[in-house]
């Protein structure tokens, strides 16, 4: 791609956003914030994206309805990756977010080596890889801006 990947994380808890942006720390992916299902929806239709995590269960509109709406939309996101993120790791679960629209499905708390499986899963074939020195051999070094976190507008 020759730039970082722009992942946009949907997470409503603060303390699992800062857990999430710990383990991409040292990569090259650009992560973008949205606090709810809402905002999640709105920075999909402004924004282009590379990969969605959408947390299942936020305030103003959960993860499903969220998909469901970027799916359904005109925006650049409408067949963007998106990986389901819950704590609810039931066969039921993952088909609701399969039926939804989302491409894969990881159960909190996520490991670095489980988060770049899916990244990894989920990326359109020939798409370059965000290098990450525990989980993929580093390919460049990102700079500290690129990864620090920014709320979606």
């Amino acid at each position: 791609m020759g730039r970082p990947l722009r992942l946009l994380l949907a997470e409503d808890n603060a303390t699992n956003r800062f857990v999430f942006s710990r383990l991409l720390r040292g990569t090259r992916i650009d992560v973008t914030i949205a606090e709810n299902g809402v905002e999640a929806v709105r920075a999909a239709e402004e924004t282009s994206y590379d990969l969605i995590c959408m947390d299942m269960s936020m305030p103003e509109m959960d993860g499903l309805d969220a998909t469901r709406a970027i799916r359904a939309g005109h925006g650049p996101n409408r067949r963007v990756p998106i990986v389901a993120l819950t704590a609810n790791a039931f066969a039921e679960d993952m088909e609701a977010c399969r039926a939804a629209g989302m491409d894969d499905f990881l159960a909190k708390p996520v490991s670095k080596d489980v988060l770049f499986a899916a990244i990894l899963r989920t990326l359109p074939a020939g798409t370059e890889a965000p290098a990450a020195e525990a989980a993929i051999p580093p390919m460049t070094t990102p700079s500290e801006d690129a990864m620090k976190p920014r709320r979606a507008a």
